[in-house]
């Protein structure tokens, strides 16, 4: 199944190196494939 779908994602944010985390998830079945993706993003101001 996965053979013949294709999936491109980018993405540019205000992503810290140091500070900031992601998470990705993924699953396959026969006939299912989910990925989850959560991003940790950690937002300041300087005074």
């Amino acid at each position: 199944l996965t053979r013949y779908i294709g999936l491109l994602v980018a993405s540019r944010c205000l992503w810290n190196i140091q500070l900031d985390r992601q998470l990705t998830i993924s699953k396959q079945t026969a006939n299912v494939f989910i990925t989850v993706k959560i991003l940790l993003l950690y937002l300041y101001t300087a005074e």
